[in-house]
């Protein structure tokens, strides 16, 4: 049978309750799953203090981190509707709500690899709520 991990039980019990969406289903629990991460983050007290960070600025006319992720989802929408797909979507809103969240807290001027620069500051915090490599190096 294989290697029981999470994602395997899932398809045995969809296939046998659904079994003409199951291949289809795991990648629906994904997109779930990734919602909840995205709310669980909304809701991170963190998360609610840094997102009041910031003035305008060249570059950032919203000022705020909380309005530039407004603008950011907005073209997350457009994108959406030209036909971007689901998992896609998901895996962006994630880094569109970790990637500035921690301005705030970051040391101005340093280089990615420095710890305490905006960007390695949101690969730690975004760890707190996945494993994904490949979203935690973008």
């Amino acid at each position: 049978m294989g290697n029981l991990n999470s994602v395997n039980v899932f398809r045995l019990i969809s296939s046998s309750i659904f079994p003409r969406f199951a291949i289809h289903l795991p990648y629906i629990r994904i997109v779930q799953h990734m919602e909840e991460i995205i709310e669980l983050i909304k809701t991170d007290p963190r998360y609610l203090k840094n997102i009041e960070y910031g003035e305008p600025r060249p570059g950032h006319p919203e000022g705020k981190v909380r309005l530039h992720i407004q603008d950011l989802e907005k073209n997350l929408e457009l994108l959406k509707l030209k036909g971007l797909s689901a998992n896609d979507y998901w895996k962006l809103m994630f880094v569109i709500h970790v990637h500035d969240t921690l301005k705030a807290e970051a040391v101005k001027d340093t280089p990615i690899p420095h710890p305490l620069n905006h960007a390695s500051l949101a690969k730690q915090y975004a760890s707190q709520f996945t494993e994904d490599t490949d979203l935690l190096n973008i």
